[in-house]
């Protein structure tokens, strides 16, 4: 399972921010996942409190916003999501496309709690 070895870079991850920031508590983590990244929420909103425990991020909420495909072509320009998994660009029909989209794993915002 390797979401457990992802919610631990994450939490490392928002674990610096926040200390870069003075925080004394990070109370919410949100995160975007490409579906084509091969992370499943499931497992990994299980596995984040785990590896969270006795940290900054102890008892933080993980809010996961899974990111569709993106793909441009290279024949028209035209930069487009697609619902399938689908290399062909929907305005021209060209199969000449670049993926721009749907691997990432990224931290997107957080809620840190400072000690004031």
């Amino acid at each position: 399972m390797h979401e457990l070895a992802i919610a631990s870079a994450l939490v490392d991850e928002a674990q610096k921010i926040a200390v870069q920031n003075s925080a004394r508590r990070v109370s919410s983590v949100s995160v975007a996942i490409g579906v084509l990244s091969g992370v499943e929420r499931e497992a990994l909103c299980f596995s984040f409190p785990l590896v969270a425990e006795g940290t900054l991020l102890e008892g933080a909420t993980l809010v996961v916003d899974i990111r569709p495909l993106r793909i441009k072509c290279s024949s028209c320009g035209v930069e487009s999501e697609c619902s399938e998994i689908s290399f062909l660009c929907p305005s021209c029909a060209d199969s000449k496309v670049e993926l721009i989209g749907g691997r990432e794993i990224l931290i997107t915002s957080m809620e840190l709690e400072d000690d004031v």
